[in-house]
């Protein structure tokens, strides 16, 4: 008799995730036994499901057949899926573009952010470039010994997500240096983006609004959250609280002692469930919250959620996540990148300014002589 093969497909193939299979869902499709063509085509379907981009796609298969060869390094079948993956030309060009370390823009006048009510002109590459060479030594910190991805801008309106390192064996991307900043320091990385651990004394609170919701409705809330943590015991005093650049805040709490990430979410829950079940326009746990309400949940609490670095732009409105001090005079505006850098560096930032490297220098020299072909 031939041997029996495992029939049924894995749970995280037969629904769209918009993600890559956590620890237990890569364990589960390491069981199936699939083949190579199979594991591509179930990835391809899970990750693919809403929407995401094409770019996307291909680094999150890649990564997670990667992640299959760590539990098997010897099974060919990943070996082929990866191969088949990798000789895409799209995938070599993100591999080329994030890994490489730049001492200026490749594409400096590249849009990154289209016009819009807070900006009179379009955000390019090089002012993504010139922002982050300013406040690097603001972010770094915010990063450092933590697990990130980063969000780069292809072009307006197409977004490449990448959180596993192409020439490295680790699990996800780590920032702990300024060399190490520089490998992701393009002009085309935007967002920088820190990750959940399993055990935590950090509790981030993500207070979402409803499309019809005022700034002060919003910040409104803020401060009622404010309130509910300082009325728990277990949590320190201290807290933070940052504008993530769009019009949500983040606020994160911190407890006495270290916890599961998991337990931490929904005991935290069920407490803000039972503090707020009253409120008129507040709900809580909720994924899409309409007109005025404001959604209070814990989703960045979860295994490698992620939420945005303080100090890090948005792609989608070329403001900054900064943290705030005085929530009551907080403005949106406040966030503005020429602000945000002005007020760290102390020096004005400069629109669309192209400093000269040291590679465009020498390609000036030799254009200015010319090459003339000797025998």
């Amino acid at each position: 008799m031939t041997e029996n093969r495992q029939n049924k497909k894995p749970s995280f193939f037969r629904s769209t995730k918009y993600r890559e299979p956590n620890y237990e869902e890569l364990k589960e499709i390491h069981q199936a036994k699939c083949s190579g063509d199979e594991l591509r085509q179930g990835l391809g379907y899970a990750i693919i499901g809403r929407g995401i981009k094409r770019q996307q796609e291909k680094v999150m298969i890649i990564s997670s057949i990667e992640r299959l060869l760590k539990l098997e390094p010897d099974n060919e079948q990943y070996k082929m899926a990866l191969k088949e993956e990798k000789e895409s030309p799209l995938h070599r060009v993100c591999c080329a573009s994030v890994q490489k370390k730049a001492d200026y823009p490749e594409h400096p006048d590249q849009l990154v952010v289209k016009k819009n009510e807070y900006f009179s002109k379009s955000v390019r590459e090089i002012d993504v470039w010139n922002y982050y060479e300013g406040i690097k030594k603001k972010l770094i910190p915010e990063l450092k010994g933590r697990n990130l991805f980063v969000v780069m801008a292809i072009k307006p309106g197409t977004e490449l997500y990448v959180r596993h390192p192409y020439d490295k064996k680790t699990e996800f991307i780590r920032i702990n240096s300024e060399k190490e900043f520089e490998q992701y320091h393009t002009g085309k990385t935007a967002e920088y983006h820190r990750t959940s651990p399993v055990t935590t004394d950090e509790v981030v609170f993500d207070i979402d609004p409803g499309s019809t919701a005022t700034f002060e409705d919003i910040k409104d809330v803020v401060q009622q959250c404010l309130d509910f943590i300082k009325k728990q015991k277990d949590f320190k005093t201290k807290t933070q609280v940052r504008f993530t650049g769009k019009r949500s805040f983040h606020i994160t709490g911190f407890l006495k002692s270290k916890r599961k990430i998991n337990d931490i979410k929904k005991d935290v829950e069920k407490r803000l469930d039972i503090h707020f079940k009253d409120s008129k326009n507040i709900v809580v746990a909720k994924n899409k919250p309409s007109g005025t309400t404001v959604n209070i949940d814990l989703s960045p609490m979860k295994r490698d959620g992620g939420h945005i670095a303080p100090y890090s732009l948005r792609i989608e409105t070329g403001l900054v996540c900064v943290p705030v001090t005085s929530l009551k005079s907080f403005k949106k505006e406040d966030a503005k990148l020429d602000k945000v850098y002005k007020k760290i560096t102390g020096k004005p930032f400069k629109w669309n300014f192209k400093k000269k490297s040291s590679y465009l220098m020498v390609l000036e020299e030799i254009n200015k002589f010319g090459w003339q072909d000797k025998e």
